[in-house]
């Protein structure tokens, strides 16, 4: 009764009801927890913590005050809190699929991804044909780049639940990594017909067109999706599809759509050739919005335009407030590659290294930059490369290269025969 004087906005009514409830039953964590859950859902904040404290007090483990408790933990942001009343809760019901699922999105947010992955693992392995805790994980390995995990885990789903969009997403996505196309393209024309109204399958689709080739129906795709939602980054792929085919003036038209367009203008100059202006409009969208991936935009143009000092030197600006962003690290070293500063660059990949260990690029460029100043050092890191990325051209020749800085040139000759 109580619950619904709430939905009915009747809050005195409700405070009421709750009331007669306690003093029917004063010492039922059930009656306790009715009134916590009102008094919270009428905004008494502390009248709602008392409440449910007196419960937990009788039922460590009572539901809907641990339930109620998190909630506002959550609200103040302390994640780690919530999750140890969802943990509370799982003590006496450890395959409770809506508080799993809710300590999932706990973890997640105190940025405990190993604990989210584990409850997502519990509830999948609890209620199997649940598509909640499959389409998480999925999005987990497809933020991994485990394709083939994210079809083992959703692709049985989407079989059996074409109309769940999310989980058809993240299915064409993999797909299209993985570069079958076709199944790709078949999966989202299969979900547009359930679902026709999600323009993010629309997006995936002309993904697809455009990967086997056919541009008009790709673009006349994302014309569609663009139709269902107005947004940037759709729009963008549109401006990028044009510039692609070189049709510069309806490429500016798509651009004079959008708000936030210096960026996608400095795209269209730089494809132009114009890396000075490029570099102008990066910057101005820089002003706005800054980001890694802008500037990195804005500093290849400004290397290519001859303003090389500067391309360098906005890098280091940067790294100044985030030192360990791995992306503008990258790109740094790069730079340096490129001028033939290889200890700048050696010193920036050693920092990469211990950010991002294990990665073939990574090792393979310090191998190659090292091959002259430390020979032994350089086919340490190529040989740590090779083993991780055998078959690739690049990584093949620093090998090469560093077996002759190590007067092994008999060995370096096989891997060029």
């Amino acid at each position: 009764v109580a619950l619904a004087l709430i939905a009915a906005e009747k809050s005195d009514e409700a405070l009421a009801e709750g009331q007669k409830y306690i003093e029917y039953k004063p010492n039922d964590p059930q009656a306790l927890a009715l009134a916590g859950r009102t008094a919270q859902a009428l905004g008494d904040r502390e009248q709602a913590l008392r409440y449910y404290a007196d419960a937990l007090e009788i039922d460590r483990g009572n539901l809907a005050s641990n339930s109620g408790l998190a909630e506002i933990a959550l609200i103040d942001k302390q994640y780690g809190k919530a999750r140890e009343y969802y943990d509370q809760i799982l003590k006496d019901r450890p395959s409770e699929l809506a508080t799993l699922l809710r300590a999932a999105t706990a973890a997640e947010l105190n940025g405990q991804m190993g604990a989210m992955e584990r409850y997502l693992q519990r509830a999948i392995d609890s209620h199997p044909e649940a598509p909640a805790p499959r389409i998480g994980l999925g999005r987990i390995r497809a933020s991994e780049g485990d394709n083939q995990a994210v079809l083992a885990l959703v692709g049985e789903l989407v079989r059996d639940n074409p109309e769940i969009s999310a989980a058809q997403a993240l299915v064409a996505e993999a797909y299209l990594n993985l570069g079958e196309y076709k199944s790709a393209l078949a999966s989202t024309n299969k979900a547009i017909r359930e679902v026709p109204n999600d323009p993010d399958l629309y997006v995936l689709n002309a993904l697809a067109k455009l990967a086997l080739g056919s541009e008009v129906e790709a673009e006349a795709t994302l014309r569609q999706a663009l139709e269902l939602r107005n947004d940037v980054l759709t729009r963008g792929k549109l401006v990028t599809l044009l510039m692609d085919g070189q049709r510069w003036d309806e490429a500016r038209d798509e651009l004079g759509k959008m708000r936030a367009t210096r960026g996608l203008a400095g795209c269209v100059e730089a494809a132009e050739g114009d890396h000075a202006g490029a570099a102008n409009s990066f910057g101005e969208a820089l002003d706005s919005n800054p980001n890694a991936q802008t500037l990195i935009m804005r500093s290849n143009a400004l290397w290519k335009s001859d303003q090389r000092s500067e391309a360098i030197g906005e890098l280091y600006d940067w790294l100044e407030s985030s030192p360990d962003n791995t992306e503008v690290i990258q790109h740094l070293a790069n730079l340096h590659l490129l001028a033939d500063q290889n200890q700048e660059a050696i010193a920036l990949l050693r920092k990469l290294d211990t950010l991002r260990p294990s990665n073939p690029a990574v090792l393979n460029n310090l191998a190659w930059a090292s091959r002259d100043s430390d020979p032994e050092a350089s086919l340490r890191w190529a040989e740590e490369s090779i083993v991780l990325a055998p078959i690739i051209p690049g990584i093949l020749d620093s090998f090469a290269m560093s077996l002759l800085s190590n007067n092994r040139s008999f060995y370096a000759l096989d891997l060029y025969v």
